[in-house]
């Protein structure tokens, strides 16, 4: 606009329309070539898109491979995290994405048939849902609950045995990490819930983790008559939190969020595993999926309380 008015300028002889022509290519040629180096720029950094229960091992971890990207010859890697369902409506929606990854396998198979066809799509990691209240009261709440149900025995220990997530494959658990104040048996848990006046969960509409809390209690029996006191949250992150700050007394999360916030919770009931997928759409996203479980991010994984494919 500024070249046009120039231009425009009746006090501008022929000279001087000479020059300011020659400055406007001078302009759009500079231009040109810059609009050149931008796509190469972009073709050295990915995007991915994570579940939030993922964000104690994969912030760290991109933070560090993002450090030697350059002398490493990666891409850089720009992280952002979610809940799962959220994250893939947004990928549906067409935001430019090269890796996905999603804590349960449903949002995985819902991208097949909603956005544009993946070159790659697997299994990533694994993690198990557990019933955790505050450090601080896990004592007096399981001692309660087990003395309530102290003639039960293990009459209905295959409760905990049932399917939470689609897709669960058995897993070692890793109780020396996150505090146990030692596991209530199914029937005991069922008594702490009732005895809970509010119980925290993600969201079942925006995240996993709230599905496979969902599916849990029904599976004990008692989704219907707690549905009540349930407190929904964005994401399995923010239920973390909620439960660390004792604002709510007890709750639904994964395994990896209690050990990133050892010692503040403790684990009272642990369910099925569920697994974890990924989808990518380009070269760099695949490459990205398998630098997340090579041997140094995947140890990292391993310490969260998660397990490797």
């Amino acid at each position: 606009m500024f070249l046009s008015s120039l231009m425009s300028s009746r006090f501008f002889g022929t000279h001087q329309r000479a020059i300011v022509s020659s400055m406007r290519l001078f302009f759009f040629v500079g231009l040109f070539c810059f609009g050149r180096l931008i796509p190469v720029h972009a073709q050295d950094s990915v995007t991915v898109l994570a579940a939030a229960s993922l964000q104690p091992v994969l912030s760290p971890a991109v933070e560090a491979l993002n450090k030697t990207a350059a002398q490493d010859g990666r891409p850089h890697i720009t992280i952002i995290f979610g809940s799962s369902g959220q994250l893939a409506r947004s990928v549906s929606h067409g935001i430019p994405t090269d890796l996905f990854l999603s804590a349960n396998y449903e949002w995985i198979e819902w991208l097949d048939k909603h956005a544009a066809k993946a070159q790659f799509q697997g299994d990533f990691v694994r993690n198990r849902l557990v019933l955790v209240s505050h450090a601080s009261q896990t004592s007096q709440v399981s001692q309660g609950s087990q003395t309530s149900q102290v003639s039960q025995g293990s009459q209905t220990s295959q409760v905990s045995q049932a399917t939470v997530g689609q897709r669960s494959r058995s897993t070692t658990v890793h109780p020396e990490k996150a505090g146990n104040a030692g596991l209530l048996p199914p029937q005991a848990t069922i008594t702490l819930l009732r005895q809970a006046k509010r119980i925290a969960m993600a969201d079942p509409v925006l995240a996993p983790a709230g599905v496979h809390a969902t599916r849990a209690l029904e599976t004990l029996g008692v989704h219907t008559e707690l549905y009540d006191r349930l407190v929904f949250f964005p994401h399995v992150r923010a239920t973390t939190l909620a439960i660390k700050s004792q604002a709510v007394p007890l709750g639904f999360v994964y395994r990896s969020d209690v050990n990133a916030e050892f010692p503040a919770l403790s684990i009272l009931h642990l369910f099925p595993p569920v697994l974890y997928g990924a989808m990518a759409w380009s070269n760099t996203g695949e490459e990205i999926y398998h630098l997340f479980l090579s041997a140094s991010v995947g140890q990292q994984f391993v310490q969260a309380g998660f397990d490797l494919p």
